[in-house]
């Protein structure tokens, strides 16, 4: 401070520029967190949304296959579902989105 500003150096502005100092890390210590916290926040939301459009695109395709067994087979929804291996505790929600669709 002396050389660069000609302020000359006290022990009262010593320890106030330090006191800055530790401010200062502690802001962007804390800046530093909330940027994490929240990139991981939007992260955790998009690989969810990812998650859930690859489930949506599975149960199309089980659905899919259902309806080519039940056509090709002559036969029914439970029946076609049996076939292709979907467990009995997954065939009511199939049953139901055949009925939608």
């Amino acid at each position: 401070m002396e050389h660069e500003f000609s302020i000359p150096m006290t022990k009262e502005i010593s320890e106030e520029m330090e006191s800055m100092d530790s401010m200062s890390r502690a802001i962007m210590n804390e800046s530093r967190a909330q940027g994490l916290a929240q990139g991981r926040k939007e992260m955790q939301q998009e690989m969810q949304k990812k998650l859930d459009d690859m489930n949506m695109k599975m149960q199309e395709q089980t659905l899919a296959s259902i309806r080519t067994v039940m056509d090709i087979g002559n036969i029914s929804a439970e029946k076609a579902m049996n076939r292709i291996g979907i467990p009995e505790s997954e065939q009511a929600e199939y049953l139901e989105l055949l009925r939608k669709s």
